[in-house]
């Protein structure tokens, strides 16, 4: 039996996914929900926008102003390094200039690393010092 307090989600439509904010590094979102004749908007986290916005194969929207903030370009340029979320490739792993960095240091610096990692949500460069730390396991 569906608690009452549930009962409402059933036949609910999700319409759109705006990304309607960018503070400090962190998205913020809206979904765009109908239910009969109503239409709702619940805040959400992007990532569960996103989400649901996949599964119910509805439009994603993000407010211009975001997109000029925080946008990748796909080519090097400084301004890449500027965006949210991204670092310049030497900024990767502190010290070093590549990737291959990781070897210099040890398994205590590899797993501080990799929970800074995770806390920032840098999570390329959480793969690439989990592969490190597997490879010195195996």
């Amino acid at each position: 039996m569906v608690p009452t307090h549930l009962c409402w989600v059933k036949n609910v439509e999700v319409e759109e996914v705006m990304i309607t904010d960018l503070q400090e590094g962190i998205f913020f979102s809206k979904i765009r929900c109908k239910k009969a004749f109503d239409s709702f908007e619940l805040d959400s986290r992007t990532s569960d926008a996103i989400a649901l916005a996949v599964k119910f194969r509805c439009p994603i929207y993000v407010d211009p102003k975001i997109m000029d903030e925080a946008a990748y370009e796909g080519d090097n340029t400084e301004a890449e390094s500027d965006s949210p979320g991204r670092m310049a490739h030497e900024e990767l792993i502190p010290g070093s200039k590549t990737h291959a960095g990781l070897e210099e240091h040890s398994m205590e610096e590899l797993e501080a690393m990799l929970e800074d990692a995770i806390r920032d949500e840098d999570y390329t460069r959480a793969a690439k010092i989990r592969d490190e730390i597997k490879k010195r396991s195996a």
